[in-house]
């Protein structure tokens, strides 16, 4: 169950908005026990708001907003209600990386800087291979960073915040956890897709498909 409520508020669905939708009756006594364990987890985590949807065989069997989006002005959470996916966003990069290497698009041991010129060269070479693995010494957050909300209206704009930054390490040397090297990532899969680095993702899966047809 807790496996399936996690998964679930990562989905994001086109529904109609509504308190809660259940399409299958014979889910009511597992969604009821489910129900219980995010109201216990929102008091845990002290969450304001959060959306759940199950999908069984392909359909929604299970769709229910907590809680609220705006808690000053009251606005209720809605099964429509959107929120930003974080790092669900690694798996969507990862993805296209993979699918970009098969088809011969993307070279993992060239130079970052061969995809995205506009990052800054370093003490030592960076490259993709090192970036996805986590070994090529790009910092982490720092401070409150994990908890900006500044909108970047380009994939490469949010790139300012650490571009200028030194290595923590040689990459090659060392494991260190960065979200800020996925960006980076990001930025390298957009600059093959799009030819353009900060083209926006929400058309990426549209862009991959009409690439590799032709």
């Amino acid at each position: 169950m807790r496996t399936l409520l996690v998964g679930a508020m990562l989905v994001v669905m086109p529904l109609a908005p509504g308190r809660a939708q259940v399409a299958v009756p014979e889910h009511r006594a597992i969604i009821d026990s489910a129900r219980k364990l995010v109201a216990a987890f929102r008091e845990a985590r002290h969450i304001p708001g959060v959306s759940v949807a199950v999908g069984v065989g392909g359909r929604v069997v299970w769709s229910e907003g907590f809680g609220f989006a705006d808690l000053e002005h009251r606005v209720p959470v809605t099964p429509a209600t959107r929120f930003r996916i974080g790092s669900i966003s690694k798996s969507l990069t990862a993805a296209a990386l993979g699918q970009l290497y098969e088809r011969g698009r993307l070279d993992l041991d060239a130079p970052v800087q061969r995809y995205v010129p506009s990052f800054p060269t370093k003490r030592w070479p960076i490259t993709v291979r090192q970036l996805a693995g986590h070994i090529a010494g790009v910092r982490h957050y720092r401070g409150d960073e994990v908890l900006l909300n500044r909108r970047f209206a380009t994939v490469s704009a949010g790139l300012d915040i650490f571009d200028d930054d030194t290595l923590l390490f040689e990459p090659g040397t060392r494991y260190s956890y960065p979200s800020y090297g996925w960006n980076l990532l990001s930025a390298v899969v957009l600059a093959i897709v799009a030819n353009v680095s900060g083209a926006g993702y929400r058309d990426l899966p549209l862009r991959m498909a009409e690439m590799f047809v032709k």
